[in-house]
């Protein structure tokens, strides 16, 4: 009898797409890099509405630039970029759960053109002197940015759920992107929690703090 719950509750996850954290969330190490930092920046997370194709929604990682001594966070292909609440809080997660697998974290503020115009209010950026900064006076060896897609859950919108996050670790030194580290967008969406601690998880197997040995 039991074995046969057991079967049932597979074949139940099967159906409905479920997948460990493990499984949802995608690495990609940059060629050539052999070492992930383990002291690194955490630029708040920017959020961002899917862009609408027919009736599918898509979902795009944001792209990082450097012009004018800056290091811009630039927005995927129609749509904008922007600070909430909710990225907010999943930035302060995902700093709980880096910090408690053995990184060094600094966290900064989110930083965007004091004089920006109307046009302009999609940009963020990263001064290259901030970069610096943090390189020499506290040892820093890379960046965290990154943008989440949120999705309110069907039968109680005051719920909200990561539909799908995107993470690049950006040298603070040669502006190299060294990792990407990405939740895929093709299941229903994770908590807050979860998606935090899959990405950091992700995040501290790729640079040597856990083991990624079986358990």
């Amino acid at each position: 009898m039991r074995n046969g719950i057991v079967v049932l509750v597979s074949l139940a996850a099967m159906t409905c797409g479920c997948a460990s954290m493990d499984e949802r969330v995608i690495v990609t190490r940059s060629a050539g890099v052999e070492r992930i930092p383990t002291k690194i920046a955490v630029y708040p997370l920017l959020t961002s509405e899917a862009a609408q194709v027919i009736h599918q929604p898509r979902y795009f990682p944001m792209t990082t630039r450097a012009a004018d001594d800056r290091m811009y966070i630039v927005a995927p292909a129609e749509t904008k970029l922007v600070s909430t609440v909710q990225s907010q809080l999943l930035t302060s997660l995902l700093s709980a759960e880096l910090s408690g697998r053995g990184f060094t974290l600094k966290e900064l503020p989110v930083e965007a053109p004091s004089e920006q115009s109307e046009k302009d209010q999609n940009t963020f950026f990263v001064s290259l002197e901030t970069l610096r900064h943090l390189r020499e006076d506290y040892g820093l060896e890379a960046i965290l940015v990154g943008n989440v897609y949120f999705v309110a859950d069907e039968r109680d919108p005051t719920v909200i759920w990561v539909r799908a996050a995107y993470l690049r670790l950006v040298d603070t030194g040669t502006l190299d992107v060294l990792c990407h580290v990405s939740i895929s967008d093709k299941y229903g969406g994770d908590s807050m929690e979860d998606a935090a601690r899959g990405l950091a998880l992700a995040l501290a197997k790729e640079a040597k703090l856990v083991s990624t040995g079986p358990k």
